[in-house]
């Protein structure tokens, strides 16, 4: 939302109302075109950093990958004093800024929390891979159906890293090939963006051909 929609708003309308408008706008500012779109269509959006890959948009529940393991994803919480008083995209914005300014200062001070095992289930039993393979399907194209095209391809690249520590590695080259499909979809579909978005995704790419 605009900061034009913001003064566009009705004197009348609740302070609150009007705060809101002008936290978006602000957000809005600070994100490239496909985080924008990113967020307006699932209100969680990807940040690229020499330190990492971050996922802002779910309070206390910020998704981080290491560039030394981007295929493991743990949750990070980090809030802003005072945050329950602001709107929540003043928040992101706020964090926005801080995650690309000083990622390292950003992450030391995180309260890291899960992260994904780094096996798969049933790694040496093929049935019971399988069935964790069939819902991870469902996983994945659930969020293809949310747009959530990014998300989709990590979980698909995380998925082959782990396939090939298990009784079938033969099958993990698919889900690589997947999930560097997607990234390219995602890239292309943005121009101005297309080469920062290829080169934040490397690793990607990298098991794609190593596995191909």
């Amino acid at each position: 939302m605009s900061d034009l929609l913001a003064r566009a708003l009705p004197l009348t309308d609740p302070p609150a109302l009007r705060a809101e408008a002008r936290a978006r706008g602000l957000l809005a500012s600070l994100l490239r075109p496909s985080q924008l779109d990113e967020w307006r269509r699932q209100g969680t959006f990807w940040l690229h950093t020499p330190r990492g890959w971050f996922r802002l948009g779910a309070l206390y529940d910020i998704r981080y990958r290491a560039p030394r393991a981007p295929w493991v994803e743990r949750s990070i919480c980090v809030v802003t004093d005072g945050y329950e008083h602001r709107p929540l995209p003043d928040l992101w914005a706020e964090l926005t800024v801080a995650v690309q300014a000083m990622p390292d200062a950003f992450t030391a001070e995180a309260n890291f929390r899960g992260e994904a095992a780094a096996r798969a289930p049933g790694a040496t039993d093929v049935l019971a891979l399988r069935s964790w393979l069939e819902a991870t399907a469902l996983t994945f194209q659930r969020l293809r159906d949310r747009g959530a095209t990014l998300d989709a391809a990590y979980l698909a690249f995380d998925t082959a890293h782990r396939v090939t520590r298990t009784c079938r590695p033969g099958w993990a080259g698919a889900y690589a090939a997947r999930a560097a499909e997607l990234v390219t979809q995602h890239a292309e579909h943005y121009p101005a963006e297309r080469t920062h978005l290829l080169e934040a995704h490397v690793p990607v790419f990298a098991l794609a051909e190593r596995l191909a």
